[in-house]
Order: C-alpha cells, then structure tokens, then sequence
C-alpha cells in the first residue's frame, strides 16, 4: 500500500536528512532526522514524537516542511560529539524524566590508539543530567567521565590490533576474549573465543 512506503529526504549535498517510517495503519509516520557538521559528519539524529500525516507527504515535500515539525520533550535524541580529527569521542542517548525537568543523558566514550584504531569503548553506568541538550557539551562530558572513571559498574570493550591495524584480540567487561586470525590477504581466516576469562 501506498501509506507504507517509507520515505527518504536527501538535502542539495546528497546527505540523508529526513526519514519517514509509516506506523501500523499507514496513516501517521514517524519522522527521523539526522544533523552533520561542516565536515559531513553525522553529530545527532532526532526521533520525533509527534507524528506525521502521511497523506500530506509526497516525493516533492520540500525539507523545509520537515525542518518546521515540531519538537517536544519526548522526542528520542542521540547525539554524537567529535574530537579533532572529526572521530566519534562521546556518543549520547537523552531521556526527558518529566519529574526532574531534565535529560538523562547516556554516554558512551571511544577513546583510539596512536595509530587511529578504535581501541576502547566506555559504557558508563551513571547518566549525565542535563536541563538542555545545548548543555551536553565537551566540556560537561569530559568533566562528567573524569568523576565516573572508577566506577566499577562500567562497561569496557578493549582491542588490540596488530602492526597493520588489524583488529586480534577484544576484551569486555567481563574478561571474555576474542581472538581474529588473518591470512597473507589480510582476510579473516579464523575466529576463536577462549572458555577462560582474562583476569
């Protein structure tokens, strides 16, 4: 049917801005929108809400229809913070707790090695509240995993690669290991996953 035909909008540099998934009945849609930064890259993706009327949305509905949709509270937003060399550093899902007036902001920390290759994600156990997303800053990001650095209730996943950045061993929190072996070709020629946890 005609109503539950999901909908992709593009912007004049070719990024993906819009989405637009129909619910059950095809008659409201849920709008997905992505944000980039000046190098392209994707800094935040909203969720709305609000529905949309499908039937008032066809493949010319100009961007600026969607810009203008409203925001609310509820809407689902994750955010994504770069470092200076445009690598995703803090990635952040918000909730709005209506009792609070705040979000509780879940980070997730990827921190990389000298030669680039992502060799350790952070999933901290406490949230960050904050009254605004415009407050989910840098700075209240680092100041925020720097208080919950020894927290023990962390989640970790560590990786090691070998001289030609290929990823040969990853650890998580629970010291459960797994192993990649490569052939000449650089393909993954095996897998292993030891019984014995890393102590």
């Amino acid at each position: 049917a005609k109503g539950h035909v999901t909908r992709i909008f593009f912007d004049g540099l070719g990024r993906k801005r819009f989405s637009l998934v129909p619910k059950a009945n095809g008659e409201k849609g849920c709008l997905l929108a992505w944000e980039y930064n000046a190098s392209g890259a994707i800094t935040g993706q909203r969720i709305y809400a609000t529905p949309v009327n499908m039937a008032e949305i066809n493949d010319n509905t100009p961007l600026e229809t969607f810009f203008a949709h409203p925001q609310s509270e509820q809407d689902n937003v994750a955010l994504t913070l770069r470092d200076a060399m445009n690598r995703p550093q803090f990635e952040v899902k918000t909730v709005y707790d209506a009792k609070s007036l705040s979000y509780e902001c879940f980070v997730t920390e990827k921190r990389y090695d000298k030669g680039g290759n992502l060799s350790l994600v952070i999933d901290y156990a406490a949230s960050l509240s904050a009254k605004t997303l415009s407050a989910v800053t840098r700075e209240a990001l680092t100041n925020f995993v720097s208080q919950q650095a020894d927290n023990d209730k962390n989640r970790l996943s560590r990786t090691l690669f070998n001289a030609v950045g290929e990823p040969v061993v990853t650890i998580n929190t629970a010291g459960r290991i797994s192993e990649k072996f490569y052939d000449e070709a650089g393909r993954v020629i095996m897998e292993r996953q030891r019984a014995k946890p890393f102590k």
